[in-house]
């Protein structure tokens, strides 16, 4: 192989990724949490653990798969006289979650902590922010993954972690979602 072949493989192979890392972060913010549809709480005897099934819309014209995700998921509650106050839900692990054009739904298992006073304070703080429909609650998703484009041919990416942020601000009262 000659030096210029290696080097033009070499340039196509750094413009594909520029490209495709441009593209990715373009597509990244036209993703958004659009509802939680599902709260629970288990307790397998030893920890604690908070399901919550989200639906998220891409509005990309591509479909788009996080791959090893790794998020860290609170809740922010604004009391009516100002004061924010966030709760620390836990981290959830998705080894992959496809987002297809337009809207689906992710389940996240949200490992809140073992069975501890300090996990019992946080569980009364959250049950305290979201049974007052006073409070304006927010979910924050905060985290990384790789990402991936769906073409023609199947996906494409790379390994690279990207920083995820996501936050849904419900504009209209709830119920209480726990079940």
């Amino acid at each position: 192989m000659t030096a210029s072949l290696c080097a033009g493989i070499v340039l196509s192979s750094l413009l594909l990724n520029t490209a495709t890392a441009q593209d990715l972060t373009t597509k990244l913010g036209s993703i958004s949490v659009v509802s939680i549809d599902r709260m629970s709480l288990t307790n397998n005897g030893s920890a604690y653990m908070v399901v919550v099934e989200i639906t998220f819309k891409n509005q990309n014209a591509d479909p788009i798969r996080f791959r090893n995700a790794n998020f860290d998921v609170s809740l922010n509650s604004l009391h009516p006289d100002g004061t924010n106050e966030l709760v620390h839900l836990g981290p959830s692990k998705l080894a992959e979650v496809v987002l297809p054009i337009g809207s689906t739904n992710a389940t996240f298992n949200i490992q809140m902590g073992p069975t501890n006073d300090g996990t019992t304070a946080r569980l009364l703080q959250l049950f305290n922010a979201v049974g007052d429909p006073s409070n304006k609650v927010s979910l924050l998703l905060q985290g990384s993954s790789a990402l991936d484009l769906k073409n023609l041919y199947g996906w494409i990416g790379d390994d690279k972690l990207w920083h995820v942020d996501l936050t849904f601000n419900p504009n209209i009262q709830r119920p209480v979602l726990f079940n």
